[in-house]
C-alpha cells in the first residue's frame, strides 16, 4: 500500500464510528423512503382526516377543538405541520416524517442513555450499536414509516421521563410526563373522527 492509502485507512478506522452511525441513518432513510407511498386504513380513514381538519381550519387556531382522539401533543403536532399543507407538501409524507424525527430521536436517547450507564462518550462502540439496533427494530420501522402511527413520539416522552428522573431533575420529569399525558383532552366540542 503506498502513503495515501494507507492515510486513508488511518483515517477511517480513527472516524469508523462516525461512519457506522452515518451508515445505520443513510440505510434507515433509504428504507423509510420506499414507503413513503403507502397509506394504512387508519392513515386514510382518521390520520389524514384530523390533518385535513387542522389545515382547514387555520392550524394551531382549531386546537380550541379537540380534533380526533390522541393526546394533546399529538394533536399540536398535528396542527403544526398542517401549514406545510399551504407550501403543497404531501400530506401522508409530513405525517409519516413526524413520527419518523421521533424514531431518530427515540433511537438516540436510546443510545446516550446506554452510553452513559456504560461510561463512554456519544458515538463510541455501545451508542452505535444500540442506535441502530434501535433503528432497525421492525415495529419501529413498520410504526412510523409505513403506517405513520405515532408511537415512537409518546415512547420518546417515557423515556425521557425516565432519564430525568434518574437524573433526580423532578420538575422537568414532571413537566415531560404531564406533556406526554395519554388522556383524552376535551376542550370545547365533543371528539371528531
Amino acid at each position: 500500500m503506498n502513503k495515501i492509502e494507507l492515510n486513508m485507512i488511518k483515517r477511517i478506522e480513527a472516524h469508523k464510528n462516525i461512519l457506522f452511525f452515518a451508515a445505520v441513518i443513510l440505510i434507515n432513510c433509504a428504507m423509510r423512503i420506499a414507503s413513503r407511498n403507502y397509506i394504512s386504513w387508519d392513515m386514510n380513514g382518521f390520520l389524514l382526516v384530523w390533518y385535513d381538519e387542522f389545515a382547514a381550519s387555520g392550524g394551531f387556531k382549531a386546537l380550541k377543538d379537540t380534533i380526533g382522539n390522541y393526546n394533546l401533543l399529538y394533536q399540536t403536532f398535528l396542527a403544526a405541520i398542517s401549514y406545510l399543507n399551504l407550501e403543497g407538501v404531501d400530506r401522508v409524507q409530513a405525517i409519516k416524517a413526524l413520527s419518523t424525527i421521533f424514531d431518530f430521536l427515540l433511537s438516540f436517547l436510546t443510545a446516550a442513555i446506554i452510553s452513559e450507564y456504560k461510561k463512554e462518550k456519544l458515538f463510541e462502540k455501545s451508542f452505535c450499536i444500540s442506535f441502530a439496533v434501535m433503528m432497525f427494530l421492525p415495529t419501529l420501522i413498520l410504526n412510523s414509516a409505513y403506517w405513520g402511527q405515532c408511537d415512537s413520539i409518546y415512547i420518546f416522552f417515557m423515556l425521557l421521563t425516565v432519564y430525568l428522573l434518574y437524573k433526580e431533575k423532578y420538575i422537568p420529569a414532571f413537566a415531560v410526563l404531564e406533556l406526554n399525558r395519554s388522556e383524552e383532552r376535551r376542550v370545547g366540542k365533543e371528539c371528531r373522527s
